[in-house]
């Protein structure tokens, strides 16, 4: 695995050198009704997707088809697409897939994802497909019980795969059960299922119960959305000073975890924040997920409130924040160059310069307010993907964007996007996009 990282790396080191000497434009990776790779099957709708700096199949997306749903590696520039999994289709036990969940790939072109499997069962997995880990693996220590449920399969460019999953028979400590938690797939074959073979070292992260290591006596309750990289992992969870008290109030947060380092807490409800984080001023709302970089910055979105209420995508960046409070990168009633407002801000990803793409909507000089997608660079400017309205680059019959979906960062700065797009007349038609 290590070897096909490392030349997946290379190819890409020089790929990048050769590549820029061109602008980055938008190009559309798949349509409603194209033939999908599960032939004969077309594309209906499209759901999540993932993009990477890998060469060839780099943009991982889950397609609705007539009558199941499938996860497939697609390439850009026309080349052969794959299929990861479908529902119905046989697990490595020979049991059967359900809908596989949100992707994630890496700069090998591989995927990971969680899918229930059927009956009664769960899993994470990767690529051929093969287990990461499955219902009724024993939970790493300190942790008793089995795994039972998962989500969110991260894997990150050094081919580790980060996930959450609940626990069956985890032990009572303090009034508190240890039920879920979060937990990290490293080295061997990739598998740390070892009754399927795996001889990968499953990890734990963070446990339900364990206490916030820069917050003395506050605890995680529960664990939500979750992204990885080869820096570490940036979690969203619930805490309070005890989790067995059920009368108090949580307060949601953002944390960092570095690959050797403690949980930091990036965001946290009611704590301080930007615009003004001094005493009296601004406080963190309800932080929401984040994603983070191989360079460890992290994007999210907070509204805050205090001495004024607002709302902005915020940028911490190890070495900065959390030390001081994360960077307000893009506001509310910002403007691009065209001055088109921002109003609201969603789901942002970020590469490893630190640029983040966001989805906004957006109200322009002279008319209703539309969606937009952009990417803040770390150096200032506000640059723009696509908005509402604007020509699908090398679509003919000439189309024009008629919504846009959230996007997906890769590490080198890709952005790959859903969208619906008409030409002429009705209907209008889902896609797969792609800025690079």
């Amino acid at each position: 695995m290590r070897e096909k990282i490392a030349a997946a790396a290379l190819a890409l080191a020089a790929a990048t050198v050769a590549g820029r000497a061109h602008a980055a434009t938008i190009k559309t990776v798949a349509l409603q009704n194209d033939p999908s790779p599960r032939a004969p099957y077309l594309y209906k709708r499209f759901r999540e997707v993932a993009v990477s700096d890998a060469v060839g199949q780099h943009v991982a997306v889950i397609a609705q088809l007539r009558g199941t749903r499938c996860l497939f590696k697609l390439d850009p520039d026309g080349g052969p697409g794959a299929t990861a999994a479908c529902r119905h289709d046989p697990t490595p036990d020979a049991l059967e897939f359900g809908n596989p969940g949100v992707p994630s790939i890496d700069v090998a072109g591989d995927v990971a994802f969680a899918a229930p499997v059927n009956p009664g069962r769960s899993g994470v997995f990767r690529s051929d497909p093969t287990f990461v880990a499955t219902t009724g693996d024993p939970a790493p220590a300190p942790a008793t019980g089995s795994l039972e449920r998962f989500v969110f399969g991260r894997l990150s460019d050094t081919g580790d795969v980060a996930f959450e999953a609940t626990i069956d028979g985890g032990a009572l400590v303090g009034g508190v059960r240890v039920n879920q938690g979060l937990f990290l797939c490293s080295g061997g074959n990739g598998n740390c299922s070892a009754a399927n073979g795996g001889t990968g070292v499953l990890g734990r992260l963070a446990l339900v119960n364990d206490a916030v290591p820069d917050r003395p006596g506050r605890e995680f309750c529960s664990f939500a959305q979750l992204d990885a990289s080869t820096f570490g992992i940036a979690f969203r969870a619930s805490t309070q000073l005890d989790c067995a008290d059920t009368a108090e109030l949580p307060a949601i947060g953002v944390f960092r975890k570095p690959a050797a380092g403690a949980i930091e807490t990036l965001a946290l409800q009611n704590e301080a924040a930007n615009p003004n984080p001094s005493p009296g001023g601004t406080v963190y709302v309800l932080p929401q997920p984040p994603a983070i970089s191989n360079t460890g910055v992290v994007a999210f979105v907070s509204a805050v409130t205090g001495s004024t209420t607002t709302a902005a995508i915020y940028r911490c960046t190890p070495g900065i924040c959390p030390a001081s409070p994360a960077q307000a990168a893009v506001s509310p009633g910002d403007t691009d160059v065209d001055g088109n407002v921002l109003i609201n801000l969603e789901t942002p990803d970020v590469s490893d310069a630190g640029d983040i793409a966001f989805h906004a909507r957006v109200a322009p000089p002279s008319a209703h307010k539309v969606e937009a997608l952009y990417i803040k660079r770390a150096a200032g400017s506000l640059d723009r993907i696509a908005l509402v309205g604007d020509v699908v680059p090398g679509s003919s019959p000439v189309a024009t964007f008629r919504g846009l979906g959230q996007p997906s960062a890769s590490p080198g700065g890709k952005v790959a996007f859903l969208g619906r797009i008409r030409s002429g007349s009705p209907p209008q038609l889902h896609g797969v996009f792609v800025f690079e």
